[in-house]
């Protein structure tokens, strides 16, 4: 019987499906798995990745992602539907792709040799309350992870005439590293940790070197 069922295993077919955008993630099993809602083409699946904690999960709603997977029926109450067992899952190639692109202009810019205009670097005063109320809401919320090019999406999508990018919202960050306005520890080139830090007097900006030198190099 077990030879049977190792068979029948190792003949199960496994699809992939590029480009999908996950949209939820909820754990299940008291924290030891995970029910991860995809979306491509409008169309909505719900698939399961088994054995991983929300804290070992290293993607966020939002992500564009490449999925390899098996297709099951669930049966609950009655009812039948498809079901994706996920067995395994990564950022998609043409999310990596533009997340490259974004890091070498923040690296250019870093260098002072970009091209970019001023607006496009340098941040103002607003656009960095507008961030900092973002990691305030999501630090209410139990977040506390955040990679660059998913807080750049939130932010436009939340935020009501302003227009976020890359490289602006990666030097907000370092500016609130810099004069400590936030706790903020890097995690890797593109994505890092925070923790609000309640009852810190108001920070003046202009005291950033980092703000100083942008300005400096990127004048207008």
């Amino acid at each position: 019987i077990l030879a049977i069922i190792a068979i029948l295993i190792v003949l199960t077919p496994v699809f992939a499906s590029k480009n999908m955008v996950i949209e939820d993630i909820t754990p299940v099993g008291m924290n030891r798995h995970l029910r991860i809602t995809l979306s491509k083409e409008g169309k909505i699946f719900s698939g399961m990745l088994f054995s991983v904690s929300p804290e070992e999960f290293w993607l966020n709603v939002g992500d564009e992602v490449d999925v390899a997977f098996n297709l099951e029926t669930n049966e609950f109450l009655g009812n039948i539907s498809l079901m994706i067992n996920i067995r395994d899952i990564c950022e998609s190639g043409r999310s990596l792709q533009i997340e490259n692109q974004n890091e070498a202009m923040y690296q250019e810019a870093k260098d002072g040799v970009s091209k970019l205009s001023y607006e496009y670097i340098v941040p103002e005063r607003e656009d960095c309350a507008i961030v900092y109320n973002c990691l305030s809401t999501k630090a209410r919320c139990g977040q506390d992870i955040y990679t660059y090019t998913k807080l750049t999406s939130d932010l436009n999508q939340s935020s009501q005439g302003s227009c976020f990018n890359y490289v602006k919202v990666k030097f907000i960050i370092k500016i609130f590293r810099e004069l400590n306005v936030i706790s903020i520890d890097e995690i890797d080139e593109r994505s890092f940790s925070f923790k609000l830090i309640y009852g810190k007097a108001k920070t003046n900006l202009d005291k950033s070197n980092i703000l100083k030198r942008l300005r400096y190099i990127y004048k207008k």
